[in-house]
């Protein structure tokens, strides 16, 4: 399952069965064109299945990865270093 969510304000938009691009792709065509084009800034998991919805979809929108996703890989990073 993929949850989208307006990190300006934490209201849940939309819940999207799968974590493909294609029921990603499908939620942000149904969305307004205006919805769409005002869409600045999306913080993603670092999958490559999101990036390709986000090109896809929002090509002009800048992608970062969320917090939690970049802290889990930081910490990874660092384990695999301790190791």
């Amino acid at each position: 399952m993929t949850t989208i969510v307006d990190l300006d304000c934490g209201q849940v938009l939309g819940v999207v069965g799968g974590r493909d691009h294609t029921g990603v792709g499908a939620w942000l065509i149904q969305r307004p064109l205006d919805w769409r084009l005002g869409v600045h800034v999306m913080a993603i998991d670092p999958s490559a299945a999101f990036r390709i919805a986000l090109r896809m979809w929002l090509p002009r929108t800048a992608v970062a990865v969320d917090h939690f996703h970049l802290v889990s890989l930081a910490n990874q990073a660092e384990t695999e270093v301790r190791q």
